[in-house]
């Protein structure tokens, strides 16, 4: 398989899924209204939650597929595990859905706080949803099987296809039957049902499975399930932090202002979807570095990533901030969920923006094996982050929540990391923290200070979207000037890029 081809399919099939993300919500807002579109951010929260029951066994099949492919395993061992976990997935996926449809009555009586929206619209949507997450998480063990077997290409042009049908499809829907929630989840759940079976005949086409027998072999997971309890430990550990605000909120807040919530979480979250790919890249080659005893070069990537990473998420980051008004008036064309959403967006655009350089920093520690600190790290911040979202959430909504967000997110880079970089890279110490972060924050800020005087609401939703694009370029351009290791490093691809080519 050819790796460049590979790393080029993902890039394209999420850079495919996140655009095409962004510029459906505005569709969804202005055909569905804020309310309904708060039922599409309570069905992402409860899909997010389900992930607890991966039981970190789905990167751990992906990882054996690849021993697999490496001559390592042998096929009939592979084809029994792979047996054994259909009949695990589809069982809880089963469970799972008839929990939630069961549970659909209480969720749309005594949960959810609709003002427009009837009992019997949320109950019957409610239990679209649950239908449909018991199969997409079904189909999520073929995706991990494909990408296992490095069947990029193929996992993201059916992905790709999945998302249109997904994404652009549903406006057919809109224009030509209904827009009420039971409608749009409804045509979801035929898409779900179509993904799982193609994501299962495209992964049975790749994978032999003649030798694997209709019952489930217990014994063949024996080997990995310690594997998988350290994955499934990290994975939970994500979803609690990442979705306890929207599990909290969603009881809370009415379900329209929840809506205006989850425009600001979508919007934001982009700066970590922009750094995945970067990530992505990044693992292989700490993994070398750190396996091959090159400390000295992988802390030298270590830092050019960080400065390059902080300079584009703080860029990102700052211009949501000081521009979040317009931002989201040009986005969503919809003034009052573009006031809701404004007041928290700041909070949280800042926050994922730190999170993505505290992911950055689990790569390094991953890749030296030694994710101890991380998890030590992790725990304490979710002993102040679950009952600070609940206390903050019951008092001051979205807004408490994000101050919560930012200031936990903000206490572990600068309380805890340096902890961990005297454990794993003593030279780095603080240094990490204040020339690689410290002045490339400085140097965005100053800038951002100055462009934050542009009045950019009388352009339009074009000239706006233009100019803040044009804006985020910019400081983020001026960040990587302002690093020590980002600087040279900018300069060398520049020479690359233009440097005349022998004849």
């Amino acid at each position: 398989m050819s790796l460049r081809r590979n790393i080029l399919a993902n890039y394209i099939g999420q850079a495919f899924a996140a655009l095409i993300g962004l510029v459906m919500v505005p569709v969804y807002v202005r055909y569905m209204g804020a309310e309904a579109y708060g039922l599409v951010g309570f069905f992402t929260m409860l899909q997010a939650w389900f992930q607890l029951l991966d039981l970190g066994l789905t990167p751990t099949l992906s990882r054996e597929l690849s021993r697999f492919q490496a001559g390592v395993l042998e096929g009939r061992k592979a084809a029994a595990m792979v047996r054994t976990l259909e009949w695990s997935f589809g069982g809880l996926g089963i469970l799972g859905a008839l929990a939630v449809c069961l549970a659909a009555g209480w969720i749309a009586r005594d949960w959810l706080k609709a003002q427009h929206l009837g009992q019997e619209e949320l109950r019957l949507s409610v239990a679209f949803m649950g239908a449909m997450i018991g199969l997409r998480w079904w189909g999520g063990l073929y995706r991990g099987g494909l990408a296992g077997l490095e069947r990029m290409v193929t996992l993201n042009l059916a992905t790709v296809t999945i998302a249109t049908l997904r994404s652009v499809g549903v406006v057919a829907i809109f224009l030509f039957w209904t827009t009420s929630p039971s409608g749009f989840f409804a045509y979801q759940l035929v898409v779900a049902a179509l993904e799982l079976v193609v994501m299962g005949g495209l992964f049975y086409r790749a994978f032999p499975m003649q030798t694997a027998g209709m019952a489930p072999s217990w014994q063949s997971l024996g080997d990995i399930l310690g594997l998988s309890g350290g994955m499934a430990f990290l994975a939970g550990m994500w979803v609690v932090v990442s979705q306890t605000d929207k599990l909290v909120l969603s009881w809370v807040l009415g379900l329209k202002d929840y809506g205006c919530f989850m425009v600001t979480v979508t919007l934001t979250s982009a700066i970590s979807m922009l750094a995945a790919p970067i990530s992505q890249a990044l693992q292989p080659r700490f993994s070398i570095l750190a396996a091959q005893h090159r400390d000295a070069e992988l802390t030298t990537l270590y830092r050019t990533s960080t400065q390059a990473t902080s300079a584009i998420v703080f860029a990102l980051a700052g211009v949501m901030s000081c521009f979040a008004g317009p931002l989201l008036q040009a986005w969503t064309g919809n003034a009052e969920v573009a006031r809701e959403a404004a007041r928290p967006l700041p909070l949280y655009a800042l926050g994922y923006a730190v999170v993505t350089l505290l992911g950055l920093a689990f790569l390094v520690q991953f890749a030296y094996g030694k994710v101890r600190w991380h998890v030590i790290g992790n725990c304490l911040f979710g002993a102040i982050w679950i009952p600070g979202a609940y206390l903050s959430a019951s008092y001051a909504g979205a807004v408490g929540t994000g101050w919560v967000w930012l200031v936990g997110n903000c206490a572990f880079l600068i309380l805890w990391l340096p902890y961990v970089h005297f454990r794993l890279i003593r030279s780095l110490w603080w240094r990490w923290l204040i020339c690689d972060i410290g002045l490339i924050v400085l140097a965005e800020a100053a800038l951002l200070a100055l462009v934050s005087r542009i009045d950019v609401a009388t352009l339009g939703r074009i000239g706006t979207g233009a100019a803040l694009g044009l804006a985020t370029a910019c400081v983020a351009l001026a960040g990587v000037l302002a690093g020590a290791e980002s600087r040279p490093a900018l300069f060398r691809l520049s020479r690359s890029l233009f440097a005349a080519k022998p004849a």
